[in-house]
């Protein structure tokens, strides 16, 4: 398969399914595609947490796009609030057939915290020996949400902490 169309006047190469699809990124595969999207969505990552994508449909998209080289990704939309996004997918299958998809999915940032491991009660000072980290969504944590164990261990509870829940 010819994959580049080049203009020779122009002495300028473009991807083909950029010519026909309006192209915004090509990338070879499924595989690719995921490094992609985890590339994309990580640059609004406040937080240095660990990125965690969810596609809705996956079988369907595998079964759409496994003979498809390159994979066209027409738009890419992200929506920060309830952290979905969604890809319009386009490229040629190997028997010549155009194709697309809308692809939509999930992600999160996970971060990683201090927890109590048993439950502490009211008055009790948190030990070193108490706490463990548990990966939570940033969603999750509040503004006062202890993030290291550095400002845990050595307080004296003011109230009940259960185990294994952020602590605040």
């Amino acid at each position: 398969l010819i994959s580049k169309l080049c203009l020779l006047s122009l002495f300028y190469c473009l991807p083909v399914s950029a010519a026909i699809f309006g192209c915004a990124h090509e990338v070879p595969d499924l595989l690719a595609l995921g490094g992609y999207l985890n590339q994309q969505v990580s640059l609004g990552n406040p937080s240095n947490g660990k990125l965690v994508i969810e596609l809705y449909n996956r079988q369907d998209l595998q079964q759409q796009f496994a003979n498809v080289s390159p994979i066209c990704i027409e738009a890419l939309e992200q929506q920060a609030k309830n952290g979905k996004f969604q890809a319009k997918l386009s490229g040629t299958n190997i028997t010549g057939q155009k194709v697309s998809y809308n692809l939509h999915g999930t992600y999160q940032y996970l971060l990683t915290i201090p927890v109590v491991k048993h439950p502490v009660r009211k008055g009790e000072v948190i030990t070193k020996e108490n706490v463990t980290t548990i990966e939570i969504s940033e969603h999750k944590l509040t503004k006062d949400t202890v993030l290291q164990e550095k400002t845990l261990v050595g307080q004296i509870a003011r109230n009940s902490i259960a185990s294994h829940q952020p602590v605040s």
